[in-house]
């Protein structure tokens, strides 16, 4: 299994624990691209239940989604509260969207080491078979994230 999909049943128990449900066609399994982002955005907010919270695998999704937020004539945190995961880019900084995007932060330095140790374990046989890891995450609240319309 993947890192999205360990993701993605990560945010289905949390709005589970909250009494709200993600449904199959809320989810957006895409090309981590700019125009992805952009194509998504649109479609989920042009639906008739248009959601009030996106969350983006990376800043770049979210570029996207702030450039279909902005052509809609929407508003970020007003009609939409946005969050994206790994604002670690040192060329992409999430203070410096139109809003100041909300993220959650991990190290994408220390998992290279980490990943780095566990191979030299595996060569010289000290660890063996597929063993995956949970990290804990930052969550860095910025100005992309508004309260639940009542």
């Amino acid at each position: 299994e993947t890192f999205a999909i360990h993701r993605e049943r990560g945010v289905r128990r949390a709005l589970a624990a909250s009494g709200l449900v993600l449904g199959e066609g809320d989810v957006c399994s895409l090309a981590m691209t700019e125009e992805n982002g952009y194509r998504a955005a649109r479609r989920l907010l042009e639906r008739s239940d248009a959601p009030t919270a996106i969350a983006c695998s990376s800043l770049i999704m979210a570029l996207g989604v702030v450039r279909a937020v902005r052509d809609l004539g929407l508003t970020i945190p007003g009609d939409l509260s946005l969050i994206a995961h790994d604002d670690v880019f040192p060329w992409l900084k999430p203070e410096n969207f139109s809003v100041p995007l909300s993220t959650t932060r991990s190290s994408i330095r220390l998992a290279g080491a980490r990943v780095a140790e566990r191979l030299a374990a595996r060569i010289s046989g000290l660890e063996d078979g597929a063993r995956g890891e949970v990290w804990p995450v930052d969550l860095v609240i910025r100005g992309s994230v508004a309260g639940a319309p009542a």
